[in-house]
């Protein structure tokens, strides 16, 4: 059955239908359709505003970088989803996931180790969530889909792609080698920004912590210092009664003092 908008008022709905179709066949993949071959799955996981060639012979033309031999644009084989965030895509990934990716492609170790990623890499790069961030050819594409949404093994592949296990695996090392750049580069940003908010924070926290001019010392000391500061206070305070007794008693000495030569003024006379 084929769907088709007759005007551009009815082609929203049009849209909208496929992205759900898209996302319900991503699923699916693994399930009842896990025996479609890849040249068809591919097309129909194609975004409705172009149909490049998607057969098993341009598979096979397209099998290294060379996907605008099947006359496919930048985006190959994604589809047209929503690009997500640096933020969202970096809560799918952990440093130890990194890890892996980049010692796979740096070929320190067996691609078994990343093969647990590839559903959650498989998925949403068919449903677009990675954008333009990574662009990969038919023929990788196809492996992707194959081992990451029909979870078939490089054996099947080597049978339905008709390409021997060597290329298949080499395909696929470019391919996560792709993979370990993107999710290596949003981890790193996502970090900077944190640091970037923590160090706001700080300034902020100091700014607030600063004590205003006229203020009371023992309000804005920090929690740590007001008792410092309430201790000098007391002894400013005890240091002012001192010195009012002592002006006090000299005051009281001069009066005393006056008042006795008086008297004694008064006595001679």
């Amino acid at each position: 059955i084929m769907i088709h908008a007759l005007d551009e008022t009815s082609r929203e709905w049009l849209t909208l239908y496929h992205q759900d179709f898209r996302k319900r066949l991503v699923q699916l993949l693994g399930y009842s359709l896990r025996e479609l071959g890849p040249g068809l799955a591919l097309g129909l996981l194609q975004d409705i505003r172009r149909r490049p060639e998607t057969g098993s012979a341009a598979i096979k033309a397209g099998q290294d970088d060379a996907g605008d031999h099947a006359g496919i644009d930048k985006e190959k084989a994604v589809g047209s989803g929503q690009e997500w965030s640096d933020q969202k895509l970096a809560e799918l990934f952990s440093a130890y996931d990194s890890r892996r990716l980049e010692s796979y492609s740096r070929n320190l170790a067996d691609f078994h180790i990343v093969i647990d990623l590839l559903p959650t890499i498989a998925q949403h790069y068919f449903l677009g969530s990675f954008g333009s961030r990574v662009s990969l050819s038919m023929a990788q594409s196809a492996i992707l889909m194959s081992l990451g949404l029909q979870h078939l093994t490089i054996e099947d592949l080597e049978r339905s792609l008709q390409l021997p296990v060597n290329q298949i695996l080499a395909l696929f090392n470019k391919m996560m080698r792709k993979f370990s750049k993107v999710v290596q580069a949003v981890l790193e940003t996502v970090i900077e920004d944190k640091d970037k908010d923590n160090d706001k924070n700080y300034d902020k926290t100091k700014t607030s912590e600063r004590p205003k001019l006229g203020a009371n010392p023992e309000n804005n000391a920090p929690s740590g210092g007001k008792e410092a500061a309430r201790a000098r206070s007391n002894d400013e305070d005890e240091n002012q009664n001192q010195d009012q007794v002592q002006n006090e008693g000299d005051e009281f000495s001069k009066k005393k003092k006056k008042k006795e030569k008086k008297r004694k003024h008064d006595s001679d006379e």
